[in-house]
């Protein structure tokens, strides 16, 4: 009946609490966030990549009704953007190139609105800031095959100052051409973190050119799933051949001891040089279909 409905004035009411709980709630939301910041170390911002995949990953899967799921992704990368914030000083340099800001919005939506972000011309200006303050994150396009001038070489090497890729923008499949840029990768002096679904990057040394194919018989070797495979002559005296794998891995972990042992005698060195937690694709961010009643 008519009657058993509420009145517009109800309706506007119970929104008005909604809202005023919603409130309070991210509040308290940010407040034990920033306390558990602090409990680990003060004075720095820290994000952790793979932490807030979890945490987006899960909230997906439980969500339902009209609310997309993109809008859900959006806010808690704005939340997880203060967050950081708190703990510490946090900028962003971004590489762009004169007249493009696609990359600069690309890492404005992923690094939050209130985070500085800074545009340089160059992917050394990117790796030095990063190393030089680790309350700085870098973005940098992605690499592409044939690029005169990579930047990915300049990570082939160790060292506590040594920038790492972090992450992959967008984290949320895009449209084409919504950015102006196919994508980028995001630096920081962070450890790799197992989201439990990612893909890590390493660089392969070696002394001369190894072909696509012995490049891939050797990382099956390994049981490592390729993703993708670029190289590059350096100085005439190496070659670096920059591999992306499925799964997270660091220097120490088995399947780098493993493809170190099968490509012992092709290969000098192998630099793992980070990873990312895999960006979510179109169908996990698809409207979720309500049962029928």
């Amino acid at each position: 009946m008519a009657g058993d409905q509420p009145s517009l004035e109800e309706l506007r009411r119970r929104i008005d609490e909604i809202d005023a709980a919603l409130q309070d709630l991210l509040i308290q939301r940010i407040e034990v966030a920033r306390q558990a910041g602090a409990a680990k170390q003060g004075g720095r911002a820290r994000i952790r990549p793979g932490r807030e995949a979890q945490v987006l990953r899960r909230l997906l899967r439980r969500h339902h009704g009209p609310l997309p799921k993109a809008v859900l992704v959006r806010l808690w990368r704005e939340l997880f953007s203060v967050v950081t914030g708190l703990q510490g000083p946090l900028q962003v340099v971004v590489q762009a190139a004169s007249g493009n800001d696609g990359i600069c919005r690309l890492a404005a939506e992923h690094f939050g609105s209130q985070t500085p972000i800074q545009a340089v011309g160059s992917s050394a200006q990117v790796i030095k800031a990063v190393a030089q303050d680790d309350g700085t994150l870098g973005v940098l396009p992605l690499p592409e095959a044939d690029e005169p001038q990579p930047w990915w070489p300049s990570l082939a090497r160790k060292g506590a100052s040594v920038p790492r890729i972090i992450a992959r923008l967008p984290f949320m499949e895009a449209p084409a051409g919504r950015f102006g840029v196919a994508g980028a990768l995001a630096l920081g002096l962070l450890d790799p973190e197992d989201s439990g679904c990612d893909r890590s990057f390493f660089v392969m040394e070696a002394e001369t050119e190894l072909s696509r194919s012995r490049l891939r018989e050797l990382l099956a070797s390994a049981d490592l799933s390729v993703l993708d495979l670029q190289s590059r002559a350096e100085g005439g005296v190496r070659w670096l051949h920059l591999v992306e794998v499925e799964g997270c891995f660091d220097a120490s972990g088995a399947p780098i001891a493993r493809l170190r042992e099968v490509g012992e005698d092709a290969m000098l060195q192998i630099w793992p040089i980070g990873g990312y937690a895999a960006p979510l694709s179109l169908a996990e961010l698809a409207p979720v279909q309500e049962a029928a009643q």
